[in-house]
């Protein structure tokens, strides 16, 4: 369910896409967002099969996936979708957690609602322990604030993008009180919205709508408005789907590789460095020498190749090794039973989506991530 592209970011549920049925005509009027979408809002220009712009629209204004928009927020995304007008994110914005200084850093309260679980809150300590070691936010128990982060257990895995005035609540329900999870969502509201919004992401991954669960077309959509603040597009971020997120039928994919190979990167563990780079660059931190507890592409934890668990030798005979939602996790923590350890027992140097990589190999010299998935086809190894 994870993963995102910065940045301004929302949490919260499924949005609603519906076709507006137009009027067989020779030519196209200008469209009237309002007539098209009554008491809602246009969230695609698509053209229809006569070649003319219509809209896409939300019945939902204040959910999209796991985000729930503000006003302000949805006044933000909004603007992206204006037919005919540029860009206005570098004039409509919405509230971030930097209302607290203190110091070189940020505060930001949170507090557990009551009778949430004890998994939820180790979820939600974890994350807290790699946001503080890699950025200037500190999050503190809530004692009188205003404005505060409540983590609780609703039907589901969703978050406010931004901060809003007052209670801002983190639902971590069943099947989302794992650390990475709790990270996404956390992330939502310092916001951050999905990865695969950004308005460049055509040039990175292929939607393929046609697959998508009936109703659920607007989790997909692209957001002009977002801002990656400079970032390399991510496949490994936090905040990306995964390859199957809302299919029709749970196994047809939703994202693709350009070419229309599956889906690489995708993992659900922890931030990244493009992550922690992107909220550094959001909260204007300054730098900072931390110790980090993060998952990342470009480091090899330990220097012998093994394993470092007991299940690997099943996980590998399940097909993990070669599983893009666990090849991050099987090359760090289950090296020898997948067969990347070297003769000398050194970690080799090999492509994580060999596929994929002959499509990549153009965009090495561009993007870090690209040379990180890539390491043999873009000449990384040594």
């Amino acid at each position: 369910m994870l993963k995102f592209a910065f940045i301004l970011i929302v949490g919260a549920c499924a949005v609603s896409a519906v076709r507006i049925p137009r009027t067989p005509s020779k030519t196209c009027g200008v469209q009237n967002v309002a007539v098209e979408c009554p008491g809602t809002k246009c969230i695609e220009r698509l053209l229809d099969s006569y070649g003319c712009l219509t809209c896409a629209c939300n019945p939902n204004p204040t959910r999209m996936d796991d985000m729930i928009l503000s006003p302000t927020v949805a006044r933000f995304i909004d603007a992206g979708f204006r037919p005919g007008r540029p860009s206005k994110g570098a004039s409509i914005s919405f509230p971030l957690w930097n209302n607290i200084p203190s110091g070189t850093t940020y505060l930001i309260p949170y507090e557990f609602a009551s009778g949430f679980a004890s998994a939820g809150q180790t979820a939600v300590q974890q994350s807290i322990v790699d946001l503080e070691a890699s950025t200037c936010l500190r999050f503190i128990p809530r004692t009188s604030q205003s404005d505060y982060m409540q983590f609780y257990a609703d039907s589901g895995c969703f978050a406010p993008i931004g901060r809003n005035t007052g209670i801002n609540r983190i639902s971590l329900g069943d099947g989302c009180q794992t650390k990475g999870i709790a990270i996404h969502e956390i992330m939502h509201s310092l916001g951050f919205f999905h990865e695969h919004q950004r308005p460049d992401r055509d040039a990175y991954v292929n939607i393929i709508l046609t697959n998508v669960e009936p109703g659920k077309e607007g989790n997909f959509e692209k957001i002009s408005t977002i801002d990656s603040l400079g970032s390399p597009y991510d496949y490994t971020s936090i905040m990306h789907y995964f390859g199957t997120a809302f299919s029709k039928d749970d196994t047809s994919k939703t994202i693709t590789m350009p070419d229309g190979t599956d889906l690489v990167g995708y993992q659900e563990a922890g931030l990244v460095q493009t992550d922690i780079d992107q909220i550094n660059l959001l909260y204007k931190c300054s730098a900072i020498t931390t110790t980090t507890t993060t998952v990342s592409p470009t480091t090899v934890p330990n220097p012998t190749c093994a394993d470092k668990l007991t299940e690997c030798q099943y996980w590998a005979a399940t097909g993990r090794c070669s599983s893009a939602g666990y090849i991050r996790m099987m090359r760090k923590k289950c090296q020898k039973s997948c067969g990347y350890c070297t003769a000398s027992g050194t970690l080799a140097c090999f492509d994580l989506s060999g596929n994929a990589c002959a499509t990549l190999k153009r965009l090495c010299k561009a993007t870090v991530v690209v040379r990180n998935i890539c390491k043999r086809t873009c000449g990384q190894c040594t």
